[in-house]
């Protein structure tokens, strides 16, 4: 993975990301689970662009 996205819970680990064999859906879990308990969908982590952040081109 070239550029790891940290544990948005603990913020010390990378995410790591896992596959359900039963359904093919990814998510994304810190590296130092069960320590920090962070599992999250691939949605929560993708960033949110607002119309105020967008430039007019």
């Amino acid at each position: 993975m070239n550029n790891p996205v940290m544990c948005p819970r603990c913020r010390k680990y990378h995410l790591i990301y896992r596959t359900l064999q039963r359904t093919g859906d990814v998510y994304a879990m810190c590296e130092n689970y069960p320590q920090c308990s962070y599992v999250g969908d691939l949605e929560d982590l993708k960033p949110r662009h607002h119309r105020s952040q967008r430039q007019a081109g």
